[in-house]
């Protein structure tokens, strides 16, 4: 074989061998890190691509089901500037399960720093179909605890807010117009000095 012929050869190997693996799909640690990536990076678009139609979401005692409600709180991450670092990341098959350390300004305003969650996700065709914990979450217990003072300003200075901000059960509306309105309250709370902190 001339050199000529064998150098075209290796370079048709190669080539087929990077086509063949450019056609699989991406494994699923590849798919939680994009989507760890694209809420880092407050990708909406990305977020929305990446989320299944019939998503089931727990986010503390509430669960969300379906895209658009499922997506709501990625808005309140946009709003808060969440980051999120996923640690002890374990990939089963379609699951991860992970430590979840998310920082924003909720958090800082209240305290603790962070917030730790244990969430598992489950992907099917590269969507997230299932968020939920794997474990309790002291400190989100903590984090409710500490945002009370909050809580109770916004009830006792700003009551019209409520109808917008929560429903009749106390359950966030997690709309954009409800995150603004408690994102400016924080920061006047924060600014007045924090009462009844």
């Amino acid at each position: 074989m001339t050199k000529p012929l064998s150098k075209l050869l290796v370079i048709c190997h190669i080539t087929a061998i990077g086509l063949a693996c450019s056609d699989q799909a991406p494994s699923t640690a590849e798919i939680f890190e994009r989507y760890i990536a694209a809420s880092n990076a407050h990708d909406l678009e990305t977020l929305e691509r990446m989320t299944a139609d019939d998503i089931v979401w727990q986010l503390g005692p509430w669960t969300l089901v379906g895209k658009e409600e499922a997506l709501r709180p990625h808005y309140a991450d946009l709003v808060n500037h969440t980051v999120l670092e996923a640690r002890e990341v374990v990939v089963r098959g379609d699951t991860v399960e992970c430590t979840l350390v998310e920082r924003s300004d909720a958090t800082r305003a209240y305290g603790p720093d962070s917030l730790i969650t244990h969430a598992r996700y489950v992907f099917e065709e590269g969507l997230v179909v299932k968020k939920e914990p794997w474990a309790p979450s002291p400190s989100l217990m903590e984090l409710n605890g500490r945002s009370e003072p909050f809580r109770r300003w916004v009830r006792e200075q700003h009551p019209e807010a409520l109808a917008v901000i929560v429903d009749s059960t106390g359950t966030p509306r997690w709309t954009r117009s409800a995150v603004d309105i408690v994102h400016e309250l924080r920061e006047a709370w924060v600014a007045t000095g924090k009462p009844g902190s």
